[in-house]
């Protein structure tokens, strides 16, 4: 958290909650109602996503199915900066290869990473070759 994120923010302020516009307070009330995200939880989000938890790069590191369009959000399990590969660090290796494992026996045309361009076509076959 940045120092400066109550800047503003009035009396009831809370120093572990940053600062909401006004306008975006329905939609952070929201989100702040929701239930956990966990492994399988359907987001009523773009006609559905489903979270895939996918430990290893950290314990609590979430991707994204999105099946209509047929895409995964990677995020840090993998990523694609010189050829599809293991992330840049892991809190453990062992979680993460089950992690990869698991994404690679899903069905996906495209993969988004959080490092790396995407994969544009063909994904998840990139991903059963590898893991």
């Amino acid at each position: 958290m940045y120092p400066a994120a109550n800047a503003g923010a009035g009396p009831d302020a809370r120093p572990d909650v940053p600062h909401v516009h006004p306008e975006d307070a329905p939609a952070a009330r929201a989100l702040r109602d929701r239930p956990e995200i966990n492994d399988g939880t359907e987001l009523p989000i773009a006609g559905g996503l489903k979270a895939l938890h996918v430990p290893g790069q950290c314990a609590g590191q979430l991707a994204f199915l999105w099946p209509r369009r047929r895409v995964l959000f990677v995020a840090d399990a993998a990523s694609n900066m010189m050829g599809l590969g293991l992330s840049l660090g892991y809190e453990s290796l062992q979680d993460g290869l089950d992690s990869l494992r698991k994404l690679a026996a899903l069905d996906f045309d495209i993969a988004c990473f959080g490092h790396g361009k995407p994969i544009m076509s063909g994904a998840s076959a990139r991903f059963r070759e590898k893991w």
